[in-house]
């Protein structure tokens, strides 16, 4: 409770300089909003660490306890999100954002991340039958993850329901226009717009927001973006399925570190980087196609424009934004320029990652985590000491 409260205060100063910006430009105010909700998400994994050094430092009954007192901080954390998002989606309801904080703790830690550190635990500490069988199982698991697991669960659980008629028509129209195919088109939940394709089920993917933000030419325009990437090439769904196994190699940490020693470390982490970077490549250049695609096959680029810049504008998204290499879509602002628009303000200025309420937290866990670290070496010379004596 007492971590829920913190990150509830927390978040609340954070949003002050986005709350004196009403009345500016909605890029202007998206990019004093980013800081704050980039460290209110950070601040459960601070919490969570910062609470498990605290509790070892403490010793005794305590030290006993500190991973329940981790999970316990981490989901303050977390829970403290609901006043962030409520203020600045006032439309959003505590049954609406527990129900999607659920899900993304069902499939995020529960689902993957219990897999894949189970899986880093019970790998022995040699390679050998053991290790590729439990290689094998996690790598079909993550293949049934990309192939549409997820999604399945989606449809069977109701998460997402059938599209309205007349948003099939639009996008069976934008998929007959690129000679794709179409299975299904679907409509989630949530206060932020949002549009997927899947190419591995040829699904669509709304939210109901956006249906409701745009214009039938601009719903029709964000269609044509996605059916774009419905006529991918097999090598590039290859591609992206191949680059999406990029954290698969971590599972053996333990063999490698047992034949290398810190060395043998060094294969996962170039293959990690090789897949991440190739990955977002990969993705930035279908991105940039389907942009060109839209811009093309829509009424006019000035539609596809109008209905990029509501997405964003709805979303409170910067429409600049630090580190382009390590994001899969380019800019608002460039891709606005790249489909022959001129928007009609001046470039924004890129938004601060972190503010001070960030550093405040990281800086507190690193000084628990330094404390922790010198009780253990207290504890080390003094077993030392009396080994010697």
């Amino acid at each position: 409770m007492s971590a829920l409260l913190l990150a509830w205060a927390l978040n609340w100063l954070a949003l002050i300089p986005w709350r004196r910006s009403i009345g500016q430009h909605w890029t202007e105010r998206a990019r004093l909003l980013y800081p704050a909700v980039y460290s209110a998400q950070a601040c459960g994994t601070c919490f969570g660490l910062s609470a498990a050094f605290a509790l070892r430092v403490a010793g005794g009954e305590w030290a006993r306890c500190w991973a329940e007192g981790m999970v316990a901080a981490w989901l303050g954390g977390k829970l403290a999100m609901y006043a962030l998002s409520r203020e600045v989606w006032p439309e959003l309801t505590l049954k609406r954002w527990l129900r999607k904080f659920v899900i993304q703790l069902t499939f995020q830690f529960s689902g993957f991340w219990f897999v894949f550190l189970c899986a880093i635990i019970f790998m022995p500490p040699e390679f050998g039958l053991t290790a590729v069988l439990i290689g094998l199982a996690v790598g079909i698991f993550l293949l049934a993850m990309i192939f549409g697991c997820p999604q399945a669960v989606f449809k069977r659980l109701r998460l997402w329901t059938p599209a309205p008629e007349h948003q099939r028509a639009l996008a069976q129209r934008a998929v007959m226009a690129l000679q794709a195919e179409l299975r299904g088109v679907w409509f989630c939940e949530g206060p932020a717009a949002y549009a997927a394709a899947f190419m591995i089920s040829h699904d669509f993917v709304f939210s109901e927001t956006l249906a409701k933000i745009l214009s039938d030419e601009e719903f029709y325009a964000i269609c044509l973006h996605e059916a774009t990437h419905l006529t991918e090439s097999r090598w590039t769904i290859a591609g992206r399925v191949v680059t999406g196994l990029r954290i698969w190699p971590f599972i053996f940490v333990r063999p490698a570190f047992t034949a290398g020693g810190p060395g043998g470390l060094l294969p996962l982490v170039v293959l990690f980087w090789l897949l991440n970077v190739t990955g977002r490549k990969l993705g930035r250049r279908m991105e940039v196609r389907a942009d060109a695609q839209a811009a093309k096959q829509s009424p006019s680029p000035q539609v596809y424009a109008r209905a990029l810049e509501k997405f964003y504008e709805h979303n409170k998204t910067p429409a600049v934004m630090r580190a382009k290499s390590s994001r899969v879509h380019p800019d608002l602002y460039d891709r606005l320029l790249a489909v022959g628009i001129q928007p009609a303000y001046p470039r924004p200025a890129v938004p601060r990652r972190v503010n001070v309420i960030f550093i405040g937290q990281f800086v507190a866990m690193l000084a628990i985590e330094f404390s922790w670290f010198i009780v253990e070496g207290v504890k080390l010379i003094e077993g030392i000491v009396k080994s010697i004596k």
